[in-house]
């Protein structure tokens, strides 16, 4: 009997044994393989990115009250700031020292009615300011005791579709006798809207850009304008001008030149972003050029932050606008410990109004390891072109060349404005037979005041349908007839809750 005892015993003891000698099958994440196939979204990254800034028509205000642009030239009419207060108080019957401008303009209250048209000539905006007499513009100046006007000046988008600006509103002062800025008397502030619900009215959420350093004197020194020979450089070739990390030196200026620093810290917002951002910017006879730094960091899902670094150049005139700019984006952790490689990318953006027509061009570079970058080690490139042939009706081309297929292909690409949501339509028709894909042509973004929404959108043999918001898609992806929630930035897919870079 002990010898079967001692015999099972045996038995179990090998048993176990050979158990522990078999190495187990490792652990499979079956979400990673559907991960890799949503982050192909960022195919259509740059295209979403035009898109958005088509039509969100939101750009940084840079310029005060230019008395000679509309709406203010035929409102001025050439007077100096005395003259007009004088003049506009008596024709509109206000009582009161500080009148609005138009005279029902009550920003507390607001009517689109009771705004005026237009921004400095760029029919995107409406405005309206308010006007107060002040002993002393120079208050810090004890030799200069002159007499003028603070001016609280409000911006609005001409059209309220976008994402999410809603209100700018710059306080600075004037002499009685020119509408240049000697002062600012407060922070300007940027009110920001949660779709529908304003979140800034009641100081809760704002972005608050301080003025650090402007020209008070019109003929001191200053930032210089940040072109070369008077254009935009190129990126590739000039990679160095990009990559700036000091304040510009004071060698001459144009007639205006401003030093900004903004914050903003709505992060608990679902799509908003913490900015800590400093800008620079100069002016010379109506031809403004800027540069610009940028530090975001953007919330995505979980511990991980996209960080943003961006270097902008650009230039106006009239009708014409070039801006050119290099980013470099990277996930974080929570102490700010670098997670992958990050990616390097730039964008070159052209607008010109010719013939009473709108043509808009957009080039987007790509490099994967941001700590890589060089001018010829890319491994993407994008062109995207539309011109207004219409009323409220552009066409164009996308094409693109991927360095690791050495393939390009050509799309045709429309955008239509209609009265009614959604206001703006791209439709896209692949142009080449490179790449499988049908000749249909298909809706690929529409945008329905608040959002840019992105449909059906056939993805490595699944679907996408969501939103498109500052660089981020987020929405559903369904494949195998199972449905994921995700978020697909550049460098990291959330894919239910669960992170994965790239």
């Amino acid at each position: 009997m002990k010898k079967y005892v001692y015999l099972t015993l045996l038995l179990v003891l090998v048993f176990v044994l050979s158990g522990c000698l078999v190495k187990p099958e490792p652990e499979v994440d079956p979400n990673k393989e559907i991960a890799s196939s949503v982050y192909d979204l960022n195919q259509i990254q740059p295209l979403a990115k035009m898109y958005s800034d088509f039509v969100e028509s939101q750009k940084e205000i840079t310029k005060t009250i230019n008395f000679e642009a509309s709406p203010f030239d035929t409102l001025i009419n050439g007077a100096t700031p005395a003259v007009f207060y004088s003049n506009y108080k008596s024709q509109t019957n206000q009582t009161k020292d500080k009148i609005s401008v138009p005279e029902n303009f009550d920003p507390e209250n607001l009517n689109w009615d009771d705004l005026l048209e237009g921004y400095n000539g760029d029919n995107n905006y409406w405005v309206g300011f308010i006007m107060e007499p002040v002993n002393d513009v120079y208050p810090d100046d004890n030799n200069l005791d002159i007499p003028g006007y603070k001016i609280e000046l409000h911006i609005y988008p001409k059209v309220q579709m976008n994402v999410n600006l809603y209100e700018r509103v710059e306080r600075y002062m004037v002499r009685e006798d020119a509408w240049y800025v000697v002062d600012y008397y407060d922070n300007n502030e940027v009110y920001y809207i949660d779709g529908e619900k304003v979140i800034s009215k009641d100081g809760k959420i704002r972005e608050i850009e301080t003025v650090v350093e402007f020209a008070k004197n019109l003929n001191e020194e200053g930032y210089p304008l940040f072109t070369v020979n008077g254009e935009v450089p190129d990126v590739l070739a000039n990679l160095s001008l990009y990559d700036y990390d000091y304040e510009p030196t004071k060698q001459g200026t144009g007639v205006y030149w401003i030093h900004t620093t903004s914050t903003f810290d709505p992060s608990y917002l679902k799509g908003n972003y913490e900015k800590n951002s400093e800008r620079f910017y100069s002016e010379k006879d109506n031809v403004g050029t800027e540069f610009l730094k940028i530090y975001t960091k953007m919330p995505d899902h979980g511990n991980y932050y996209k960080q943003t670094k961006t270097v902008q150049r650009n230039k106006q005139e009239t009708n014409y606008m070039e801006l050119k700019e290099l980013a470099i984006e990277k996930s974080v952790d929570n102490k700010d410990k670098v997670k992958g490689d990050g990616v390097g990318y730039v964008n070159e953006y052209i607008r010109d109004e010719k013939d009473g027509t709108d043509y808009q061009k957009l080039g987007f570079i790509l490099w994967k390891d941001s700590n890589n970058i060089s001018e010829n080690n890319w491994d993407y490139k994008e062109t995207l072109e539309i011109e207004e042939i219409a009323n409220d009706t552009w066409t164009g081309t996308r094409t693109s060349f991927d360095k690791e297929t050495n393939i390009e292909v050509t799309w045709k690409i429309s955008i239509v404005k209609s009265e009614d949501a959604p206001w703006y339509t791209l439709r896209y028709s692949n142009k080449t037979e490179v790449q499988k894909s049908v000749n249909d042509e298909k809706v690929l973004f529409t945008f329905d005041g608040t959002n840019v929404n992105v449909k059906n959108l056939e993805i490595d043999g699944g679907v996408f349908t969501g939103i498109y918001n500052n660089g981020v898609f987020e929405g559903t992806y369904t494949k195998n007839g199972k449905e994921y929630n995700v978020a697909v930035s550049k460098t990291l897919v959330i894919l239910n809750d669960s992170e994965y870079t790239f």
